[in-house]
């Protein structure tokens, strides 16, 4: 029995170490095997690391190289803008509208420091000579406001005509006078050189388009610096237009006249430059010369034109201030005689006041036809 007992016991324990063995080789085959399969491994990793990392700059230059391309590309796209808007006009069958020069544009400011406007008509030959409109305008008024009671600008092209719109400068209570005669309007005695201004204002327009003849059209004190410059040897003047002005109260102050057509419209009832004559009632000097009256102002030039003053001819009456009732103006014109075929004339508005209402009447389509006439005859 203790054999079999020790023999049992031996089996036990060699069949104990058989079990001990065994993994004991078992691990010492494992190992070496998974060392070599982890340095396989890291091996193939690194390799795969590196290319990774080899691609990695390559792709990122790629990048680059594109970013570069697309921010040059816009830049090697852009075309001029003729050659952008030449495509426009083609996709759209629309030809590109030109821009204007300064050849071709109707309302110029001219004048320097003391501007003034110049309107033109528009697809014209400005080599061509056609008629320039002095217009000036009222005491403490000004060039637009004058305009929009003769209502000349909106005639422009139809007429054919240049509009030059000046303004005189302003006196010590901020009303624009001219000086004109000295019985209207430098109140203050400032004595502006009106007659230089406006001659050159005359000349930078001639220098636009070739205009001649020349006419001056004023109202009240616009008026007798119409007069002003009929005695200041204005090249090209061919005729005024006065509406409420007066000549000079002394003839001979009158210092270059030239002959010239003359045009004097004047109400009766008048309260600020009277029909027939006198002081100005609202000038605050009291010994301010008296101005002539309407007749006497064209009278004056008939003669200097060498008209028959005594041949006038009575023409049919017309409407110019809608005030009024009727065709309350008469027109009495003198040419019997006159030197270069030069016209006197005076309509005379059968109470109309100092600033009649001529919107709608003869008034302005009347004034423009005579100046037509004058030029013309000229």
């Amino acid at each position: 029995m203790r054999r079999k007992a020790n023999s049992q016991r031996r089996g036990s324990t060699e069949h104990a170490d058989t079990l001990t063995v065994m993994p004991r080789v078992f691990v010492l085959i494992a190992v070496p095997l998974l060392c070599l399969a982890l340095l396989l491994l890291g091996c193939s990793g690194g390799e795969s690391s590196e290319q990774q990392q080899r691609q990695e700059p390559q792709a990122s230059q790629q990048v680059r190289q594109d970013d570069q391309e697309q921010s040059a590309q816009p830049a090697q796209q852009v075309e001029p803008a003729e050659q952008v808007q030449s495509v426009e006009s083609e996709q759209t069958d629309q030809p590109v509208a030109p821009k204007l020069d300064a050849a071709e544009e109707t309302k110029l400011v001219i004048g320097g420091e003391r501007t003034a406007t110049l309107l033109l008509p528009s697809g014209v030959d400005r080599r061509e000579p056609r008629p320039l409109i002095v217009l000036l305008h009222g005491y403490g008024s000004n060039s637009v406001q004058a305009d929009q009671y003769f209502q000349f600008s909106r005639r422009v092209d139809a007429g054919g005509f240049g509009l030059l719109l000046p303004d005189g400068t302003v006196d010590e209570i901020r009303n624009q006078f001219w000086n004109g005669t000295p019985e209207c309007c430098d109140i203050f005695a400032a004595e502006p050189d009106d007659v230089s201004y406006i001659r050159s204002l005359i000349e930078e327009a001639q220098q636009v388009a070739a205009f001649d003849p020349i006419f001056a059209v004023g109202h009240s004190n616009g008026g007798f610096m119409a007069y002003r410059l009929a005695c200041e040897e204005i090249a090209g003047l061919t005729a005024i237009v006065s509406l409420a002005g007066a000549a000079f109260a002394d003839p001979g102050e009158c210092r270059s006249p030239a002959p010239l057509s003359v045009l004097q419209i004047h109400g009766t009832k008048d309260q600020d430059v009277l029909y027939e004559g006198g002081r100005l009632p609202e000038h605050p000097d009291p010994d301010r010369a008296a101005a002539p009256g309407a007749r006497d102002s064209v009278l004056r030039w008939a003669e200097r034109a060498g008209c028959d003053r005594e041949r006038s001819t009575e023409l049919p009456r017309i409407d110019t201030d809608t005030a009024v009732a009727g065709e309350e103006t008469s027109v009495v014109r003198w040419s019997e005689g006159c030197r270069e075929g030069t016209v006197m004339e005076l309509w005379t508005i059968e109470g109309g006041g100092h600033i009649p209402l001529v919107w709608g009447t003869d008034f302005t389509p009347g004034i423009l036809k005579w100046l037509l006439e004058r030029s013309q005859a000229g």
